[in-house]
């Protein structure tokens, strides 16, 4: 749900601020509207995410143990995202690099510590440090980028393959494919990728993270309409990947379009096969990951 909320924050910011107008107004613009997207967002999950859960005294709550790592990843993963958004609306209104890094950069940690304390609202749930510390990771990380532009040379992305599990929870992973996108840890992998050509710059060396058999955060057994549902046996593992991407960004082009559809594509890995390891069945040759 996190990723859906963001996600549309990235794909509106670029579209809608990606002019290159360095004037009052539309600084004012930008402001407001960044604004009232918080604002209208938080309120929509605070009736329909939210409605369902009492609301209690703020409160705490150590994920950390959960999903293999993978809830953190699109934590950090997200943010980083609407960093890269943020800097670019910034930038598109006449900000200086400067005041672009720094605050487009930061506006996913802003944005996403509200929605972490409606989480601390809700019974059940709670506000989670790893939470925002991975937040904190992901805006810093595109700071960083925005401020050193040589280190632009990674990226930092995501790519989903679905997992038959959701069918088992549907409930948890969701009922479509788009859902399942967001909520299946099951089905996504998060890939750091390094240019590995100076011909080819575009050309990237990829590494990436998943998990499997997680039918829960914590453990195998859950309960559904059906009653309890004991999955212990299943083994929960993680898996590694090495494949090739490509940046989009560093694709040659002269076309304005072209290049804002590179930078939303950038967010997405570009499907390429892989090598898989996992301690369940050793190193594997995938299809496109």
């Amino acid at each position: 749900m996190k990723l859906f909320w963001t996600s549309t924050f990235l794909l509106s910011s670029i579209f809608l601020f990606s002019q290159n107008i360095d004037t009052l107004r539309n600084r004012w613009f930008l402001g407001t509207g960044y604004t009232a997207f918080c604002g209208t967002t938080f309120g929509l999950l605070n009736s329909q995410w939210y409605s369902n859960n009492q609301t209690t005294s703020f409160h705490w709550f150590n994920d950390n143990h959960e999903w293999g790592g993978m809830d953190k990843l699109g934590h950090a993963h997200t943010c980083y995202q609407i960093s890269r958004g943020g800097v670019a609306a910034m930038r598109a209104t006449g900000f200086t690099s400067k005041q672009s890094a720094w605050w487009g950069g930061m506006s996913g940690v802003i944005f996403l510590t509200g929605i972490e304390y409606l989480d601390g609202k809700s019974q059940s749930w709670g506000a989670s440090p790893g939470d925002l510390i991975a937040n904190t990771f992901g805006g810093l990380l595109g700071t960083y980028q925005a401020l050193k532009p040589e280190s632009r040379n990674f990226c930092f992305k995501y790519s989903y393959l679905n997992n038959p599990i959701a069918e088992v929870r549907p409930e948890m992973f969701g009922n479509g494919p788009v859902s399942r996108m967001l909520k299946n840890y099951n089905g996504q992998t998060y890939w750091l990728s390094v240019p590995i050509s100076k011909k080819y710059p575009f050309l990237l060396a990829s590494v990436g993270y998943g998990i499997n058999g997680y039918y829960g955060g914590g453990d195998n057994v859950f309960e559904n309409a059906s009653g309890i549902q004991d999955y212990s046996k299943s083994p929960r593992y993680s898996e590694f990947y090495a494949s090739l991407d490509i940046d989009f960004t560093k694709v040659p082009t002269k076309s304005k379009f072209l290049k804002k559809t590179f930078f939303l594509m950038n967010y997405f890995k570009f499907p390429f096969p892989a090598l898989e390891y996992s301690k369940i069945q050793g190193i594997q040759v995938r299809g496109f990951r």
